[in-house]
C-alpha cells in the first residue's frame, strides 16, 4: 500500500466558495431549545432555510418532517423522532420534489427507530443530487410493524442519489424504485422472519432494486433469517433482490452479501437473487448462499470483472481526506476531483462529476498490495463546513473503466 499526501488546489477552494452549494447560514436546532439554538422542530427550519443552507441538528426527539430544498442537514447520534397517531405518520424525514440544480446533502446522524419499525427516510420525485453520508438508522419494529413492508431508507424516482459509510436495518435495510443509486462503504442488513402469539411477519432481504441502475462499492448486505411459525415455514431471504435492474458490485474481501440464516426445515437460500436486467460483479465480491442454493438465482446475466473500488472519508477544514483505491496491480489509475455534478454515462461507466470543475490530482501504476491511499489537505475556512467534494478513479491505460464514485462532505 502506498500513501501519498496532495494540497487541495487554490482554484478549488475559490470555486467552492462561490458555488451554489455553499453554505449562505447555518440553523441550529435543538429539542430543548439550548444555547444558540433556532428552533426546536426540525420543520420550521426546514421552512426557513434556503437552498445552501445549512441545519445543524443536536441530540433529541423531534417530529418528521418534510423538505424540497437543497440544505446540509448534519446531526449527531442519538436522534429520535416522535410517533405521531393523529393522523399517522410512516416516514420520518421526507424529501420530495427537490429542484434540478440543487443538492441535499445529510450527514452524521445515528437514528434508532425500534420498536416502531417505519420507513425513517424516504426520498422520492427528486430531479436534483441527494448525498447521504455517516449515517446509522435501525428500525425493525416488532410484532405488529414487523408484518409490514417499511425500508429504512426508501428511494423511489430519484435521478442521482450517492450515499457512503452508512448502516441501515430495517425491513429491508434500503429500497430502491426507479431510481440511480450509487453506495459505497454501506452496509444493509434485512429483518428477520418470527412470531408472537398469533402475529406472523417474513424476512426480508438487506435490500431490495426495482427498476433501478444500481452501483454498490466495497458494501455488505445481510439477508433476514427464516423462521418456523404455526403457520408454517417463513423462509430466509436473500442478502439482496433485484428486479429489472442494472447493477454494478465492486469491492475487497471485505464485500459480503450473505443470504439469512436458515430454520430447521429450510434447505437453503441463494446470495442473490435477480429478475431482468443485469449484473457486473467483481469476482473480489463474496457472496454467500446458505444450505445446498445456488450463489445467483434468477434471469439476468451476469458478466464477471475486476473492477476499482474507491472509498474515502472526510475531515473538517484544517483536515485532510483520505482516499483509497482498490485496482488490480499494474493498472495506471488516475484520481479524479471535482465538484458533484450531473451524472453522466459513458461506455467505461458513469462519471458523477461537474466536468467545469474536474481536474486531476493523482496518477499513479498500482502496485502488489493493489490499494493505494492518497491524502488530501483541506483549508481551513469554516466557510467549507457542509460542502460536498467528488472524487472518481479511471483506468487510464488497459481496459479503461470508472470506479464508484465518492463524495465527501466537508464537516
Amino acid at each position: 500500500m502506498f500513501a501519498m499526501h496532495r494540497w487541495l488546489l487554490v482554484p478549488f477552494v475559490a470555486a467552492w466558495l462561490v458555488t451554489d452549494g455553499a453554505a449562505q447560514r447555518t440553523w441550529v436546532v435543538d429539542d430543548a431549545g439550548g444555547m444558540g439554538s433556532d428552533f426546536k422542530e426540525l420543520q420550521p427550519a426546514f421552512n426557513a432555510a434556503k437552498p445552501g443552507d445549512t441545519i445543524l441538528v443536536r441530540k433529541g426527539s423531534y417530529t418528521p418532517a418534510t423538505t424540497n430544498k437543497g440544505v446540509q442537514l448534519l446531526g449527531v447520534d442519538g436522534v429520535r423522532f416522535k410517533t405521531l397517531l393523529f393522523p399517522p405518520q410512516n416516514e420520518c424525514l421526507i424529501v420530495r420534489g427537490l429542484p434540478a440544480g440543487q443538492t441535499f446533502v445529510m450527514k452524521g446522524f445515528g437514528i434508532n427507530d425500534n420498536p416502531v419499525g417505519r420507513t425513517v427516510l424516504l426520498f422520492e420525485q427528486n430531479k436534483g443530487r441527494v448525498h447521504l453520508e455517516s449515517l446509522r438508522v435501525d428500525s425493525f419494529g416488532l410484532f405488529i410493524q414487523a408484518q409490514f413492508t417499511r425500508p429504512v431508507l426508501f428511494v423511489r424516482d430519484c435521478e442521482q442519489v450517492s450515499v457512503a459509510g452508512c448502516h441501515f436495518a430495517g425491513r429491508p435495510g434500503f429500497v430502491s424504485e426507479r431510481s440511480i443509486v450509487a453506495a459505497t462503504a454501506c452496509d444493509f442488513v434485512g429483518g428477520d422472519a418470527g412470531q408472537h402469539a398469533e402475529i406472523v411477519w417474513p424476512s426480508q432481504p438487506g435490500l431490495r432494486g426495482v427498476s433501478s441502475r444500481l452501483t454498490l462499492a466495497r458494501s455488505s448486505s445481510k439477508g433476514g433469517a427464516g423462521a418456523q411459525t404455526y403457520r408454517g415455514v417463513r423462509p430466509a431471504s436473500p442478502a439482496a433482490a433485484f428486479d429489472r435492474c442494472d447493477v454494478e458490485l465492486s469491492g475487497d474481501a471485505g464485500s459480503i452479501f450473505e443470504a439469512g440464516n436458515l430454520s430447521n426445515s429450510e434447505l437453503g437460500m441463494h446470495a442473490l437473487e435477480t429478475a431482468g436486467g443485469g449484473l457486473l460483479l467483481d469476482p473480489t465480491v463474496r457472496l454467500i448462499p446458505k444450505g445446498n442454493a445456488p450463489t445467483i438465482r434468477g434471469t439476468a446475466p451476469v458478466v464477471g470483472m475486476r473492477l476499482p473500488s474507491l472509498t474515502a472519508t472526510g475531515a473538517p477544514p484544517n483536515g485532510t481526506i483520505s482516499t483509497d483505491l482498490y485496482a488490480p496491480a499494474g493498472s495506471v489509475q488516475v484520481m479524479l476531483l471535482g465538484l458533484p455534478g450531473s451524472r453522466v454515462r459513458h461506455l467505461f461507466g458513469d462519471v458523477w462529476l461537474d466536468p467545469a470543475t474536474t481536474t486531476i490530482v493523482d496518477a499513479s501504476r498500482m502496485d502488489a498490495s493493489e490499494h493505494r491511499v492518497t491524502r488530501f489537505s483541506v483549508p481551513n475556512d469554516t466557510r467549507l463546513r457542509g460542502i460536498a467534494v467528488a472524487f472518481q478513479a479511471l483506468n487510464a491505460v488497459t481496459a479503461i473503466r470508472a470506479s464508484n464514485p465518492v463524495i465527501v462532505v466537508l464537516y
